[in-house]
This record gives C-alpha cells, structure tokens and sequence, in this order.
C-alpha cells in the first residue's frame, strides 16, 4: 500500500505472521525516502492475545541527529485504562514510574533520586503548593494527611523511621 507523500512516497505495509503462540500482525511506515531516509518508520506490532506495541526509529546512519519522537495530539481527553491495575513509565526498558492499586511510584538507583519538583515562574511572591485534601465531615483528632520515610535497619528490614501526621485539634467550625 502506498501514498503520495510531499515529495515522493511513503510506504506501509500490514503483515500477518506465525500462528498459535507466535500469531502477530504488523503495521509498518515508512518516511518518504526523499524527505528522509528508509529506516525513519513508525510501527504497530499486534501479537499474543492482543498485546500491541507502538514504536518509531530514526535512521542514525542519516547523521541527521534526530530521535523518532511519539507526539499524540488529542483534542479531548486521553485515558490510560489497564484492567490489570498497573500502568509503568519507562526509560530505555527500565521503569521509573508506576500507577497501580491508587499508588504512584517512584524508583531509582541513582543518588538523590527520584525527586519531586514543584516549580512555580510566576513572578509575583507567591510559590507553589502541595495540598493534602481529605474530603469529608471532620471530626476532632481526624488525621488529615501523614509524611513517613522508610527505611532498613541493619538486618536489612523495611522500617518506619519517622511520620508527621496532622491532624484536626478541634472540628467546630469557627474553633478550628
């Protein structure tokens, strides 16, 4: 299959291969070669109970010193949905984020990290916040939100060092 491109012809092709466990099909694109070079494309790998890959790759032999980047413009909402509970961010394969189970999670096994950054350029002398919400009636001594660092001990078990916790002193409005 084959359409015009600006200035000669892109190229796709659907392929279908192997069967049972190996069954997958691919959709394959490719950059007009006169605009770039052959091994610019962008690709959708459908294998094994619809498991389904989505990836690009820039000719590095073109010197051209671009990546093949992924831009999704969406004029509406976009919504990750994993029936497994889990959704990953990677980098290079490994993963540095993950949202399951109504958790985020940071990993890294770099020093001072992973790290959390507010940043507010506004120039007035007001910076950014970092609100804890619990949305519900109040009552005296209802813990609001809690800060806790882990850590191992010297057998190597996980470990609650330290917590702040704040807390409602009283509830009553105009007391509060």
């Amino acid at each position: 299959m084959k359409g015009a491109g600006t200035g000669g012809f892109n190229t796709a092709y659907i392929a279908h291969g192997g069967g049972g466990p190996d069954a997958h099909t691919t959709f394959y694109t490719t950059e007009s070669w006169s605009e770039g070079s052959p091994g610019d494309y962008f690709n959708i790998h459908v294998t094994t109970h619809g498991a389904t890959t989505l990836s690009t790759s820039d000719d590095a032999s073109s010197g051209d010193g671009y990546s093949a980047d992924l831009l999704i413009d969406i004029d509406g909402d976009i919504t990750l949905d994993s029936h497994t509970d889990n959704v990953y961010i990677k980098t290079q394969g490994t993963s540095f984020a993950k949202f399951g189970q109504q958790t985020l999670q940071l990993e890294s096994a770099t020093s001072k990290c992973p790290q959390i950054q507010l940043k507010n350029t506004n120039t007035d002398a007001s910076g950014p916040v970092f609100i804890f919400t619990t949305d519900q009636t109040g009552a005296d001594d209802d813990v609001l939100g809690t800060i806790q660092w882990y850590g191992n001990n010297e057998s190597d078990a996980l470990h609650a060092f330290a917590q702040i916790d704040a807390s409602i002193k009283g509830a009553t409005p105009d007391q509060e």
